[in-house]
C-alpha cells in the first residue's frame, strides 16, 4: 500500500521553480551566516532531485515521484543495470545511490554500443541523446566526486558526535562549496538529457517545459 506523504508535492513546474528558488535563497543565507549543516542538507536534497529529474527525462519514470521504473522501459533499464551488476533484480530508486547506479548503468550501456541499436525506439533515442548532448566521461567523473562528497556528508550527519569539532568546522565551508558545484553540474546534465524532450517523446510520454523540472 502506497504511503500518503505528510507534506504535499509541488503541483506543477511553476511551483517546482518557486521551491527551487526559495531553497537556493535559504542555502545562500545559511552559507553567509555559517549554518553549514543546513547548507549541506539543502545541497543533498537538490542533488537527489537532479538525479531523479535526470532519470525522468531519460524515460525511466512515468511520473516524477515514482520509486521504480515503469513497464514500458523497465526491461531496458534492468538490462543496463545488469550490465553494471549482474545481481540486480529490480529498478528501485529509493536511495540516492540507487539513482546514481541507474545513471551509471545508462552511461555504461551507451559506452558499450557503437551506435543506436536495433528497432527499439526508446534505446535509440536514449543513445542518440547521450551521444549528441552529454559528455559521458564527464558525467561519470561528477558521480565519482559525488560519491566522495556523500561519504563526507554522511559522516557529518550520522556520526557528528564522534568527530573532532575543529576538523568539522575547518572542512565545512569547502565541502559546502563542493556540494553546490555538484548541484550545478547535475542541473547542467539534466538540461542536456532533457533537450527537446527527445527521449520521452520517442515513447510518447508527457513532457513539460519547467526550468527546474
Amino acid at each position: 500500500m502506497k504511503k500518503t506523504p505528510k507534506i504535499a508535492y509541488v503541483a506543477n513546474a511553476v511551483e517546482k521553480g518557486e521551491t527551487y528558488a526559495e531553497n537556493m535563497r535559504r542555502h545562500d543565507r545559511a552559507v553567509r551566516e555559517g549554518f553549514y549543516f543546513e547548507a549541506l542538507l539543502i545541497e543533498y536534497a537538490m542533488i537527489e532531485d537532479r538525479l531523479r529529474s535526470f532519470l525522468y527525462h531519460s524515460g525511466m519514470l512515468l511520473e516524477r515521484n515514482d520509486s521504480k521504473g515503469f513497464r514500458r522501459t523497465k526491461s531496458q533499464i534492468l538490462m543496463m543495470l545488469r550490465q553494471l551488476d549482474a545481481r540486480k533484480t529490480n529498478t528501485s530508486i529509493i536511495s540516492i545511490s540507487a539513482k546514481e547506479d541507474v545513471v551509471r548503468a545508462m552511461l555504461g550501456w551507451y559506452a558499450s554500443q557503437d551506435a543506436a541499436t536495433g528497432d527499439d525506439k526508446y534505446l535509440n533515442a536514449l543513445w542518440n541523446q547521450i551521444d549528441t548532448r552529454l559528455d559521458a566521461m564527464q558525467v561519470c567523473a561528477t558521480l565519482d566526486a559525488l560519491d566522495a562528497w556523500r561519504e563526507y556528508r554522511n559522516e557529518v550527519i550520522h556520526a557528528l558526535m564522534h568527530k573532532n569539532i575543529d576538523a568539522v568546522e575547518a572542512d565545512m565551508p569547502a565541502m559546502c562549496d563542493q556540494g553546490m558545484a555538484l548541484v550545478r553540474d547535475m542541473d547542467k546534465y539534466v538540461k542536456q538529457i532533457k533537450y527537446r524532450n527527445c527521449v520521452r517523446r520517442s515513447i510518447r510520454l508527457k513532457t513539460d517545459s519547467g526550468s527546474r523540472a
